[in-house]
């Protein structure tokens, strides 16, 4: 009998980069360059992320571990795997820098970098300084504390926030990275910028409410989601695997007493109109659930 040959797995990675990513032929240039082979397939998230599947590990820890594409800002990792924690820290003086709080910070998990976070303003609309730094390991393993001049410093996990494009109205994005060619109308869902309407339809579930209203299913999922991820330190693709959607809500059964003889109109009021849900309250409430950005 004739040899069987196995394939190996094919392996994906994610590049993510602050600036826009070579398109495919400048980037097959960088991976010849760098005598990457094995490549399997290319696929463009956007501008700023792409997906590359291998068919050899070894090619996977050479695209990984190589410094000119870490020179570049490029942020490269499996897809399925994470190679960096990120935990918190709160109460931290105002007016120390990113550069100072990683000198006085000591742990035994290779700290990379630190950067504090922000957090709405309560006198205006500004994204301002918070006393939360988040802090990103190295490794797979997130510690419980750091050390800052001997004293232990409890470390929190980190949970990402919810992103929603403000031009699709999609989740997982911002508008600068949008590659939607079309408008999406927040309230009703079509594809045309803000309109006057009161008859909501959410462009991603389909639901009676505004597409940023925060009972969203979608928006629910997604936020889930991220909880996984901080709570197992994985990533979003493995996240959803591990996801168990809500199980459906029964309605109980009716009874006889839930039907009275007669009604009378007398006997109920119309709401008052500040139980009515307009699109600048639920945008506040938005902006108050979001009270962190990355």
């Amino acid at each position: 009998a004739g040899n069987t040959t196995i394939p190996e797995e094919i392996i994906e990675v994610s590049i993510t980069s602050k600036e826009k990513l070579p398109k495919q032929i400048g980037l097959a240039g960088l991976l010849k360059s760098e005598n990457i082979k094995d490549v399997a397939r290319v696929r463009y998230v956007n501008s700023y992320k792409v997906l590359i599947r291998f068919s050899s590990r070894s090619s996977v820890d050479e695209i990984i571990t190589c410094k000119n594409f870490t020179d570049k800002g490029w942020r490269i990792q499996r897809t399925l795997e994470t190679s960096i924690s990120y935990g918190t820290i709160r109460d931290v003086e105002l007016e120390l820098s990113d550069e100072q709080i990683l000198e006085n910070l000591e742990s035994d998990t290779q700290i990379i970098n630190v950067k504090r976070l922000k957090q709405r303003s309560a006198d205006s609309a500004e994204w301002v300084d918070s006393e939360v730094v988040r802090i990103a390991f190295q490794g797979s393993h997130l510690p419980s504390y750091v050390r800052s001049h001997g004293m232990r410093v409890q470390v929190d996990p980190y949970v990402y926030p919810v992103t929603q494009c403000s031009r699709c109205w999609r989740f997982g994005h911002k508008q600068r990275t949008c590659t939607s060619v079309k408008v999406i109308c927040p309230k009703c869902g079509k594809d045309h910028p803000n309109c006057d309407t009161t008859v909501y339809k959410c462009a991603n579930c389909k639901g009676a409410h505004m597409t940023l209203a925060r009972i969203c299913p979608t928006y629910i999922k997604e936020r889930k989601l991220r909880e996984l991820m901080s709570e197992f330190n994985c990533t979003y693709k493995r996240a959803q695997t591990l996801y168990v959607p809500p199980a459906p809500q029964s309605a109980p059964p009716l009874l006889k007493e839930d039907f009275p003889a007669t009604i009378h109109s007398q006997d109920y009021s119309p709401l008052p109109p500040t139980l009515t849900t307009s699109y600048a309250h639920v945008a506040a409430t938005k902006k108050k659930a979001d009270n962190y950005q990355r």
